[in-house]
């Protein structure tokens, strides 16, 4: 856990990024109901021993870390003597615990700025994304601001095309490729009777 870090944190340490962070004693999807308390007094402990500047990001509709519980965790931190700059993300798709893989171009803005107050320089000349295929022509609009946004997802993940009508399904941060492309070929065949799988991580597929 990030924020468990910052308490005992490495030599050089300087700041941490909590995304939707937290650990319950539940399968996962559940929501965090029932036994936060438990959480609460654990991030009031790392609060009173954190010292590091910390930015947390959560979503309006976060299924499994609900507002209410979130100001509880920041309360408690903060209370502690932790430093936080707490973000609250608008509702986003159906699950905001998802907005860490599905939403880096809407959270890159925030997490560089806060490198930046915390004096780590950004690259002036980044990495380009890289980008096996070309982006297909008869996507929409839509289609090809998701094309561009699954190439800065986190790993295992799986990109599905139609190549006739342009429906595009992809996911990402999978426990496994094969539930990565299992998904992604789910959410094009919602559009499409034809969805193929064509980029699997950084890789075109034949």
């Amino acid at each position: 856990m990030t924020i468990g870090l910052t308490a005992n944190p490495p030599s050089g340490l300087v700041a941490a990024i909590n995304f939707a962070g937290g650990q319950i004693p539940a399968r996962a999807g559940e929501p965090c109901k029932g036994v936060e308390h438990r959480l609460v007094d654990a991030f009031k402990t790392f609060g009173k021993k954190s010292r590091v500047p910390t930015l947390w990001i959560y979503s309006d509709n976060d299924k499994i870390f609900p507002p209410e519980i979130v100001e509880q965790l920041k309360n408690a931190f903060s209370g502690g003597g932790g430093q936080v700059e707490y973000i609250k993300i608008p509702p986003f798709r159906d699950d905001g615990h998802s907005f860490f893989a599905r939403g880096v171009l809407q959270w890159t803005p925030h997490v560089d700025q806060f490198l930046k107050r915390s004096g780590l320089a950004l690259s002036e000349n980044p990495l380009p994304v890289p980008q096996p295929i070309d982006t297909p022509t008869n996507l929409s609009e839509n289609g090809r601001k998701q094309f561009e946004e699954f190439f800065v997802t986190p790993p295992n993940r799986a990109l599905a095309i139609s190549p006739t009508r342009g429906a595009l399904g992809w996911h990402a941060g999978a426990g496994s490729l094969e539930h990565a492309k299992k998904a992604a070929l789910a959410g094009c065949a919602k559009h499409a009777s034809d969805c193929r799988i064509v980029v699997v991580n950084d890789e075109a597929v034949p």
